[in-house]
């Protein structure tokens, strides 16, 4: 059987295979567009949280139409930056979760997003014991709340903990056929997002568990649009993706609302991958995005860090507010601390394997090596 990838970018889920080169980018058309949609992903995730915990607090002093507009952009990217990259995680990942655990790497890329979960938490805990500035989002409390979020996470490393779960749980499922799947992930994510048991991010495993399924299900049918897409489809896709969120006006209820949810996740999934998938084949943006696109755990894991000290140390700031009402500043400042958090989550990481940290991105070689070992004993 197949031995483990390089733990790093297997938790990254970089790898798209078959992938052929296109002449056109320097590089493989499929991975191009793959890895940009993950680009795009994190870098809204990113944007999501510069808006939600450091910039949108500041409304009152905002240029009132840049305020508008930015929290109807948080609005949108609320419901749609998990669900494209999930989606975009499940199907780079589906021809090896659909093997089941056939493939028995499907077991070690479980414990190498696991351990990479670990790693953060600790990291975060240490951030968190040195920066007594209180006023920051998911705060760990000393150590009982350490310890309890090794198996039920409270942070934004959540993801990393539900690609962990979402292996092994897919690689269980994989004789149940496909719409059953997808139709008790519905039913769940209806559930959840109408109870009152949202609070932990933990609960976010699997309220947005449909979505990851529909990469790993729908796999095919994605990469097919990818590869025919056009400029007139992705204009007609980005006219259905405003629909569907003007729909959002009409349906109020709990239960439509988590419907539109979903709906609304897979129309902007597959209208950014439409879009993405023509963008890229502009040579310079097509390497760009995919550069990006191959380094997401870095930005992913780094990014609050790196938001939780611009906050910190705004907060001291006197003429922070004053700065912000300038109306070009109010317009474009998301934008810059977006691309500058991840600008340096990218240096960092550089720097950690220049300096032989690597394990902070992937389990130790020595422990890898000893893992697939162990792994193919058992195929």
């Amino acid at each position: 059987m197949g031995s483990i990838a390089e733990t790093c970018r297997t938790c990254q889920n970089t790898e798209v295979p078959d992938a052929q080169p296109d002449p056109s980018t320097g590089v493989s058309s499929r991975l191009a567009w793959a890895d940009s949609a993950r680009a795009l992903s994190v870098l809204a995730v990113v944007l999501f949280h510069v808006g939600l915990w450091h910039f949108l607090p500041h409304s009152a002093e905002l240029w009132e139409p840049a305020a508008r507009a930015w929290a109807k952009i948080n609005g949108i990217l609320a419901s749609v930056r998990i669900p494209l990259l999930l989606a975009v995680s499940g199907l780079v990942m589906s021809r090896r979760i659909r093997l089941g655990f056939a493939d028995p790497a499907n077991i070690g890329r479980a414990i190498a997003s696991y351990y990479l979960y670990i790693v953060w938490l600790l990291i975060y805990a240490l951030f968190f014991a040195l920066v007594t500035y209180d006023d920051l989002p998911h705060r760990i409390h000393g150590p009982l709340d350490l310890f309890a979020q090794f198996l039920v996470p409270d942070t934004t490393l959540w993801y990393v903990f539900a690609l962990a779960v979402y292996v092994l749980v897919f690689s269980a499922l994989r004789q149940l056929p496909p719409w059953i799947v997808l139709v008790a992930l519905a039913a769940l994510t209806i559930i959840i997002r109408i109870s009152d048991v949202q609070g932990l991010q933990a609960y976010k495993i699997p309220e947005v568990a449909f979505f990851f399924a529909v990469g790993v299900y729908g796999a095919s049918q994605i990469r097919s649009l990818a590869e025919n897409s056009t400029v007139l489809r992705g204009a007609a896709l980005l006219v259905l993706a405003a629909v569907v969120t003007l729909g959002g006006r009409f349906m109020t209820g709990e239960i439509s609302g988590s419907v539109l949810f979903m709906v609304r996740g897979v129309t902007f999934m597959v209208t950014s991958v439409a879009v993405i998938a023509v963008l890229v084949r502009w040579r310079p943006l097509g390497r760009a995005m995919s550069a990006v696109g191959r380094q997401t755990l870095p930005i992913y894991v780094m990014h609050p860090l790196l938001l939780y000290v611009l906050i910190a140390s705004t907060a001291q700031w006197s003429g922070f507010d004053a700065l912000l009402a300038h109306p070009v500043v109010s317009v474009i400042y998301p934008v810059v601390i977006t691309v500058g958090i991840a600008l340096i989550s990218l240096a960092i990481h550089r720097v950690a394997l220049l300096a032989r940290l690597s394990l902070m991105f992937g389990l130790p070689s020595g422990v890898r090596e000893s893992l697939s070992r162990i792994l193919a004993q058992r195929a």
